[in-house]
């Protein structure tokens, strides 16, 4: 549920493609429900902990969330923008 600090992040979709994201990822996406909530950056207000990037990691209709920054492409992935943030 909703935490002070973050922001949701919903699926958003455009035919058969769909990513995760807190704003719309590109033209002719259009929001689904609230996928999860997560810290629009990498500190939050009042926080001493810090956050890291989680990319949405993409090949066709498949998507997999992680903080790695590389060695997806091995898999055929291609790294989208990063999604939210993750202690």
């Amino acid at each position: 549920g909703p935490l002070p600090g973050f922001v949701p992040i919903y699926r958003w979709q455009r035919g058969d493609e769909s990513q995760f994201s807190a704003t719309a990822p590109g033209d002719g996406f259009e929001p689904g429900d609230v996928a999860f909530y997560a810290p629009p950056r990498p500190a939050v207000a009042g926080s001493t902990m810090t956050y890291r990037p989680v990319f949405d990691w993409h090949k066709g209709a498949s998507h997999v969330l992680s903080p790695k920054s590389s060695e997806m492409e091995q898999y055929g992935y291609t790294r989208g923008a990063p999604a939210f943030y993750a202690p």
